[in-house]
């Protein structure tokens, strides 16, 4: 079974992820662990930062933002495809948290390359669908990434 867009349906409710996997692969889209031993308690973090990546940490990776997404089906040279506002949102959570942040300019270095921030054609489609959508009003929604630049996520930083 396929789907109209860019998703392809494997049967009922069963949905192949991997493009959106890829990316937050490339990304590097998660924090390094140097064991499971117990550390102690994590770094604090103030509630206003607490809030905002709760709002990001939302994204269940449905897809919805990429089925929107017209720059998602330009492939153009192959393999430098658009990776879609989940995952420059699941990098900016990375980079907002302390242990996080150690490896931020990895992430922010993919985001400045093929397929990063620069591919975004601006249509603001994604804004409207997904997590954004869900919503109850803008301050518990987290910013879509056309709001995310390069100099944006390098400054910005947990207290």
């Amino acid at each position: 079974m396929t789907g109209a867009g860019t998703i392809t349906l494997g049967g009922d409710l069963v949905v192949d992820r991997s493009r959106m996997f890829e990316a937050l692969k490339n990304l590097r889209a998660w924090i390094p662990l140097d064991g499971t031993y117990d550390l102690g308690p994590g770094p604090r973090l103030s509630p206003e930062v607490q809030q905002f990546r709760y709002a990001l940490d939302r994204c269940i990776t449905c897809g919805c933002c990429l089925e929107v997404c017209p720059q998602i089906h330009r492939d153009d040279p192959p393999g430098t495809g658009f990776v879609g506002a989940a995952a420059i949102a699941q990098a900016l959570l990375m980079n907002l948290h302390p242990t996080g942040q150690l490896n931020a300019d990895e992430r922010l270095d993919a985001l400045m390359g093929p397929g990063g921030v620069a591919s975004c054609g601006n249509a603001q489609n994604c804004v409207s669908q997904g997590h954004s959508a869900h919503a109850r009003d803008r301050r518990d929604r987290p910013p879509d990434h056309h709001q995310v630049d390069q100099g944006h996520l390098r400054t910005m930083r947990c207290p």
